[in-house]
């Protein structure tokens, strides 16, 4: 056990601070002292909202289907459930005025951008940041979940994005759906066993609710257009992601 005071810098990412008046830039220009990699945000509802956006993915999915975020990623149609989920709140974002941006150590705002291209491009670039950020960690969702916690965060992150789409007069119905249904597993409504590793009832309940995701589990191939432009904005991805080495926890 290491004393008081002690600090043990497990990965170097780089910390966002919003900026909201005299104090936060006190707060950023200490920790850029002491070389933490300190962002100064312009907008914090933007910064937020991004890292709400980061944390989303795989999380809530992972502790239904007891499944670790690398199954998740690679596997094609839970990918095109986390993609729907993320068309969602990139949609109330854009609705509110919130702009997805890139945070210290983590292309939030890249991630953004590769929501609505082509998952063959796209899928193995984000397998891969999500491994070089988790490795085979499991996300608090699932952590809570299964060491019996009654409570759980999805209320904060997916809940959020519901509670935000109402206010704007639409729908999130994916993000509804793995709320309600990772609350109720929590609550002991459900049992975990009906979903441990069983992703065709959470796809088949998704889809029901989901025109756009029963239309990404179609199979389909993009126009050669759309290839050459997502071709184009992937080289620019990988031209950044030298320097940023994924998805935050």
């Amino acid at each position: 056990r290491r004393g008081v005071g002690d600090v043990v810098l497990e990965k170097y990412r780089g910390i966002a601070v919003g900026n909201s008046g005299a104090l936060s830039q006190e707060i950023h220009l200490a920790f850029t002292r002491a070389r933490l990699k300190s962002k100064l945000c312009a907008r914090p509802v933007d910064m937020k909202w991004s890292k709400m956006l980061g944390n989303q993915l795989t999380s809530a999915v992972s502790a239904i289907l007891d499944m670790t975020p690398g199954e998740i990623l690679r596997d094609n149609e839970l990918y095109a459930l986390e993609m729907a989920q993320l068309k969602e709140t990139l949609d109330v974002m854009q609705r509110c005025g919130i702009k997805p941006m890139n945070l210290p150590g983590t292309p939030t705002g890249w991630l953004a951008l590769g929501v609505g291209l082509p998952r063959v491009l796209v899928q193995p670039i984000v397998v891969w940041l999500g491994g070089a950020s988790r490795g085979d960690k499991m996300p608090s969702f699932h952590i809570d979940l299964h060491s019996g916690n009654p409570r759980s965060e999805v209320e904060f992150l997916h809940g959020a994005v519901v509670r935000r789409a109402v206010t704007m007069g639409v729908d999130a119905p994916i993000n509804r759906l793995l709320r309600d249904t990772l609350v109720d597993l929590a609550q002991g409504k459900i049992p975990k066993a009906q979903f441990a590793r069983q992703k065709e009832k959470l796809l088949q309940l998704a889809a029901a609710k989901s025109p756009a995701l029963r239309a990404a589990l179609r199979p389909s191939f993009p126009s050669i257009p759309l290839v050459m432009v997502a071709l184009a904005v992937v080289a620019l991805l990988l031209a950044f992601l030298g320097v940023l080495p994924g998805f935050s926890a």
